[in-house]
Formats: C-alpha cells, sequence, structure tokens
C-alpha cells in the first residue's frame, strides 16, 4: 500500500477529535461512510506537524487490522478505521495514556492511500491529549507509647498505596519517590502490587515526596 499525503479537500474531513472517560474511546466527526488514519504521538505532540514525513514509511507497511501499529523504535503508531469499525467501537480505543493522538480523513483507492491534511484554520481539533493519572498515597506508621498519657510516635516507616492497576504505556520510573535525600524510581511491579513500605532514618527531613518524570503524568 502506497500513501499519499494530500492538500485539505472540504469533500473529506475529521475533526473535533475528544477523549470519551467513561467508554475509554475517541470520538471525531468526519463525512459520512468516511475512514480515518489514527496517529498516535508522544504527548503534547501534535500529529499535524510530522504525518507528511512519516507517509513514506507507511508505504509498504503492513497494518495490524484493529489495532495501532508502531513505527519509529515504537515512537509513533498508526492505526487505519474504517467507517464500519468506528460505528462498531463507537470511535477508537487508545493505544495508552500519557500520549497524543491526531485524526487525518482517509480515502484507499487500489493500491493508494490518500491521507488528507488539515486546513490551516479549523474550529474544532482533530488532536487530543490524554494524560495519565496517578493517585500514590503515602501513611506514616506510629506507634503508641505511654500508659496513662498515650501518644503516637512515629516508627520511621511509611506505607505506599497504589492502586494495584498500572497503564500499559507507564515505564519504570515515569515516577519517583524522594526520600532521605535520594530519589528511587517507581517500578511497574510495585504499582501492580499495591503497597509497599519505606523505612526512613532522619524523619525530621519529612516523609516522602512523589515526583512525576514523564510528560503527560498527572499525579493526584
Amino acid at each position: 500500500m502506497k500513501y499519499e499525503y494530500c492538500a485539505p479537500d472540504l469533500k473529506y474531513y475529521a475533526a473535533d477529535l475528544r477523549f470519551d472517560s467513561h467508554g475509554g474511546v475517541l470520538q471525531w466527526i468526519s463525512g459520512r461512510g468516511q475512514d480515518v488514519l489514527m496517529l498516535r504521538t508522544p504527548y503534547g505532540e501534535d500529529g499535524r506537524n510530522i504525518m507528511e514525513s512519516i507517509c513514506p514509511e507507511l508505504s509498504g507497511t503492513e497494518l495490524k487490522p484493529g489495532k495501532f501499529t508502531e513505527l519509529r523504535d515504537k515512537k509513533y503508531a498508526v492505526r487505519y478505521i474504517t467507517a464500519l469499525e468506528r460505528v462498531r467501537e463507537n470511535g477508537c480505543f487508545t493505544d495508552g495514556a500519557a500520549r497524543s493522538y491526531t485524526v487525518f480523513a482517509c480515502v484507499t483507492e487500489g493500491f493508494v492511500r490518500r491521507v488528507y491534511a488539515h486546513r490551516g484554520k479549523s474550529i474544532s481539533s482533530p488532536c487530543c491529549h490524554i494524560p495519565m493519572y496517578i493517585t500514590p498515597r503515602v501513611e506514616m506508621m506510629t506507634q503508641t507509647r505511654g500508659f496513662f498519657r498515650k501518644r503516637k510516635t512515629p516508627t520511621g516507616y511509611y506505607k505506599f498505596i497504589f492502586s494495584g492497576k498500572c497503564d500499559s504505556n507507564y515505564a519504570d520510573g515515569d515516577i519517583s519517590y524522594r526520600a532521605d535525600g535520594l530519589e528511587i524510581p517507581v517500578t511497574r511491579r510495585l504499582m501492580e502490587a499495591g503497597e509497599a513500605y519505606i523505612y526512613i532514618k532522619d524523619i525530621k527531613n519529612g516523609g516522602p515526596e512523589f515526583i512525576a518524570r514523564k510528560n503527560g503524568i498527572e499525579l493526584v
């Protein structure tokens, strides 16, 4: 299949790309019965700026049906979505959070697939940025001392609590925690375990602090 990047055409359009968090799908508006090409990029990157350079690489590439096909050492990925697939899925399932997606109108004629550029000015954006939300919690472990005037004193141990779920796009070290003057990467295995304990020798410097190290990750 040969891919051609074409000038904007009023007959072929795809815009207003948005994420339905309840269904977990990307949705857009396009011409009736029209197919589209969905481009996945690193978070914050607008696919309109690179689609033309990607078309030559796509030529000769066999796209996996019903899923994204990765390109360029997995930095980018594309999925061809027919009008029928769009109706069946109510859009397009994402390929992980902390990523951006851009949709293009697409027409296939024989062995040529034409990808249409967007007009310079458009009311609704064909690009959607999906952050990854991670909610780590920290609990300070204490022990009760005293007989008559009982009081809770810190033990130096802290408990990390995660949801136990991990997005497919999460990589070890995308978030880290800082404690005792050190910064330690948080692994996927740790997040999936759900909880862990650490010991801080000098608690006067405060408890552990989580830090996002990847663009598109938001700690909530």
